[in-house]
């Protein structure tokens, strides 16, 4: 990947993640968990142009962030307990609602570890224990097995699981007014290139 990672220190991305703790991830501020930031960018080439492929990716797939929880052995080096690694080039093309939205979900993504009295666990250099939260839904697929099965394809049964499940059948989440379809990019699959 043509890509460097750097620390990000920015007092505007620093506010914006201090907001998101606290606004929608208070076990997090009570349990002193800490959150370091990096950013990924594309890498100049010796030439002047730009890297090819994705900033940041997860699974192959172009990604606006990761986030992972740090081990005992770093944060007794005074590292944070998570890092959040931002896609720069995606940060720089998106609103401040999208780059909240967007630190909400990796915050999401980590959980204090609780004893059964609800207090935070701590390990073994007093920093709180985490544990990953994956996603509660994740949709993947191909729209040609779409267009050729329909509503027999898996990829339109896990669109339907979620559309009809409970949360969105009680409350509505989104519908497609909410979205705007004109600055939408055409869906295209991405190919991987044999080495």
């Amino acid at each position: 990947m043509g890509r460097i990672i750097t620390k990000l220190e920015d007092a505007d991305v620093e506010e914006m993640l201090d907001e998101a703790k606290s606004r929608f991830h208070q076990e997090l501020c009570n349990n002193d968990v800490t959150v370091g930031l990096l950013k990924a960018e594309r890498k100049k080439r010796k030439d002047g142009t730009w890297t090819d492929g994705p900033v940041l990716a997860v699974r192959g797939h172009t990604c606006a962030a990761t986030i992972q929880i740090t081990s005992t052995k770093h944060r007794a080096l005074g590292v944070p307990d998570a890092i959040i690694t931002i896609n720069w080039e995606w940060w720089g093309n998106h609103n401040n609602g999208l780059r909240l939205a967007m630190l909400d979900h990796e915050l999401t993504h980590i959980e204090v570890e609780l004893d059964g009295e609800g207090v935070g666990k701590r390990d073994d250099v007093d920093r709180p224990k985490l544990l990953t939260r994956y996603h509660d839904w994740e949709f993947g697929g191909f729209l040609s097995i779409v267009q050729r099965h329909g509503i027999n394809a898996v990829e339109a049964l896990s669109v339907k699981q979620v559309a009809t499940s409970e949360t969105f059948t009680q409350k509505r989440l989104f519908c497609a007014e909410d979205f705007d379809f004109e600055e939408t990019l055409p869906f295209e699959g991405k190919r991987r290139r044999n080495k």
